[in-house]
């Protein structure tokens, strides 16, 4: 079970890292996060219906790369900077970081996300699950931020919270594989030891 939530909290939560450092072309500057809420919405919509898993595959892809993408260069630079940091390790300065990601861009539902994966990596879980409430005030759809909440769940032992977090992920992206195996891990630890 904890190798499959590594995994997915990798994929799902924290995006697909590569994405964090490729951001769309826009052409006006509208409100920071705006725009990557718009450039998603559409692949969302597709996404719920994508009719195979190569198709899901791309289509998540894509809506991370929308999300990632807060149209100022400023923010994206912070984001990319904080990612660094996540990747190695060096958490009190990503926070650092990512708290002036959100004061200077509070509609960017992508920098409360990645704020909320690293407070789960430092085991603030409260902290995580409000900031998870800001990506999903902007961001109703952001299943990244859904799955986080089943990982917050699962760590306090919340299994039932946990599987009904991750069906909320699959009413978005019905064939996502990480959000699958999760229920699948908590269901046979519930047969196992019931609650």
């Amino acid at each position: 079970m904890r190798r499959t939530v590594l995994r997915f909290l990798v994929v799902s939560t924290f995006g697909l890292l590569a994405a964090s450092f490729a951001s769309p072309s826009l052409g006006q500057s509208p409100p920071i996060g705006k725009s990557a809420r718009d450039m998603a919405a559409p692949l969302l919509d597709q996404l719920k219906t994508a009719k195979d898993e190569a198709t899901a595959r791309m289509l998540e892809a894509q809506v991370w790369s929308a999300w990632v993408g807060s149209g100022n260069d400023e923010v994206d630079g912070l984001m990319q900077r904080s990612t660094a940091l996540m990747q190695g390790q060096a958490f009190d300065e990503a926070l650092a970081v990512l708290d002036t990601v959100v004061a200077k861009a509070p509609e960017f539902a992508e920098g409360w996300n990645k704020r909320a994966t690293l407070l789960y990596m430092m085991n603030d879980f409260d902290r995580s699950m409000a900031d998870i409430g800001k990506v999903l005030a902007l961001e109703p759809r952001h299943f990244g931020a859904l799955a986080g909440i089943g990982l917050i769940r699962a760590a306090k032992g919340d299994r039932l919270g946990a599987v009904a977090a991750y069906n909320k992920v699959l009413e978005i992206d019905p064939l996502n594989n990480g959000a699958k195996a999760s229920i699948d891990a908590l269901g046979k630890e519930l047969e196992g030891n019931p609650i």
